[in-house]
């Protein structure tokens, strides 16, 4: 976490997460496979109005976080954000 940003208390904390594989090309491929998972996710603290006349939100507080490393990398890594 980065020093400027202070650790909070949030009532609902949101977790969305998907995998996309990608065709590899070249020398990439002989490393990898013919396919890579890119596994992302958005954390965030439910919604705000943006504009509320046109019923327009936005997330509040979101981090993103992806990664081509295991399935266990990544959740490591989303609970070490969420415990921060």
């Amino acid at each position: 976490m980065p020093e400027n940003e202070k650790k909070r208390e949030a009532k609902i904390v949101l977790v969305e997460s998907d995998g996309v594989y990608v065709s590899l090309q070249g020398k990439d491929r002989k490393k990898y496979g013919t396919t890579l998972e890119i596994k992302n996710g958005c954390i965030y603290e439910g919604w705000e109005a943006k504009n509320p006349v046109k019923r327009e939100y936005r997330l509040k507080n979101p981090k993103v976080i992806a990664t081509t490393n295991s399935s266990k990398e990544y959740w490591e890594k989303v609970g070490n954000y969420l415990l921060k």
